[in-house]
């Protein structure tokens, strides 16, 4: 049985970064991915925007969204490392059951009559 699950991760990145330490962050998150055992489907960056309040006296935020496939377990364990980013203001990570495939109905086998 497959327990992958479909999620979304927002992301909202400080935008103090140089582009170069913006990309080492983007490809940190990947890696924080892959090694929890997950699969990056679709990365949207969504660019700076003006923040509603003020994050730790920052009034930008840098947006990222991924669509990714994660075992069941991997959630806590991004979620964990994701707090440990400094340059990561704020996340969100969502099951998304409305992408999630459903399972192909099995063909009725015909018995001998």
């Amino acid at each position: 049985m497959d327990d992958r699950r479909r999620y979304e991760l927002y992301a909202v990145l400080s935008v103090g970064l140089e582009e170069d330490a913006l990309e080492a962050l983007v490809a940190r998150l990947d890696d924080i991915i892959v090694n929890s055992g997950g699969e990056v489907l679709e990365v949207k960056r969504k660019g700076r925007r003006r923040l509603a309040y003020a994050i730790h006296h920052q009034n930008e935020g840098y947006d990222i969204v991924y669509q990714l496939t994660l075992p069941a377990e991997a959630p806590a364990s991004i979620e964990r490392q994701l707090r440990l980013q400094e340059d990561v203001l704020r996340y969100l990570l969502l099951r998304r059951e409305d992408l999630e495939k459903a399972q192909p109905a099995q063909p009725e086998k015909k018995g001998a009559s």
